[in-house]
């Protein structure tokens, strides 16, 4: 009987059983590479990057408008409720406001959902929301009579 697994011999078979072990690695890899690269974030930000530099001015201005405010966010994630004390320049909490938050993944869309959060007893803002471990993106827009007041685009991590 012919043993394959002879260490003093090294056929044209065993040549043949490298190849394809070291091919069939470097073409899986590829295909799984190809495949999440397919199945994932698209990478895009904007849909058109030439429109948006024509309004790049104007957004400019905007959040400098934002940052004059002197409004700090601070976030925070317990037991399914997503909560934001919003703060004035003089650490008093911004009432009166209605408060949108965009929760997703940074990096995949498939988790991404818009809840209006309610004003809580604390004096910032709540939303019951499951949110599984990981990195998330809270995207925060706050309106006073109808008009955006401040935005901002917080990330934060759920722990498990």
């Amino acid at each position: 009987m012919k043993r394959v697994f002879n260490p003093d011999e090294f056929t044209g078979w065993h040549m043949f059983g490298v190849m394809c072990l070291f091919f069939g690695t470097i073409i899986s890899v590829n295909m799984f590479l190809a495949y999440s690269a397919g199945s994932t974030w698209t990478g895009l930000v904007v849909k058109n990057t030439y429109v948006e530099s024509q309004h790049f001015n104007a957004k400019s201005a905007e959040y400098q408008r934002q940052a004059e405010l002197g409004w700090h966010a601070e976030t925070s994630y317990s037991d399914g409720v997503f909560s934001l004390a919003l703060t004035d320049f003089a650490g008093d909490p911004v009432q009166q406001s209605e408060v949108t938050v965009g929760l997703g993944r940074p990096v995949h869309e498939g988790d991404d959902r818009s809840l209006e959060m309610q004003p809580s007893n604390a004096g910032g803002y709540t939303v019951e929301t499951d949110l599984g471990a990981g990195i998330w993106e809270a995207q925060l827009i706050v309106s006073q009579y109808g008009i955006v007041a401040w935005s901002r685009i917080i990330r934060f991590e759920v722990e498990s």
